[in-house]
């Protein structure tokens, strides 16, 4: 859908949802600009209104990041396949797929986006003995 014309509609992020709490997602702005989107196209079919989407998987994103830092690479830690890993991987960055967000570890079938490592969880085991 091309961007808004009349310069009223804000530049939002693609992802649709969030880890509140395991097991639970919530809404981002991202998913209920397609809600939006969803109406004005059913009202307004030919008018074009949409919003601009910005951030993660849009490679600038990460070539700002880049250039900002002064680094030639980087690793993106990501919980999402369609985001935060496909980004990372468009703009030649190496991605940690994250299994304890939003895409689980084992849930990497039936899609082309293939981080560069898995990473099961980020929680670190602190043994010490005597506890």
């Amino acid at each position: 859908m091309p961007a808004c014309r009349c310069g009223c509609c804000s530049a939002i992020p693609p992802d649709l949802v969030y880890p509140v709490a395991p097991g639970r997602i919530g809404l981002t702005a991202g998913a209920l600009a397609a809600m939006l989107e969803a109406i004005i196209r059913e009202r307004w079919p030919d008018q074009g209104i949409g919003f601009v989407r910005l951030g993660k998987p849009a490679p600038a994103l990460f070539k700002i990041a880049r250039r900002q830092l002064g680094v030639t690479r980087l690793v993106m830690l990501g919980d999402q396949l369609a985001t935060d890993i496909a980004g990372a991987r468009a703009a030649g960055i190496d991605a940690v797929l994250v299994g304890t967000g939003l895409t689980p570890a084992s849930g990497r079938a039936g899609t082309a986006v293939r981080p560069t490592w898995v990473l099961p969880s980020l929680e670190v085991e602190y043994r010490q003995a005597g506890h």
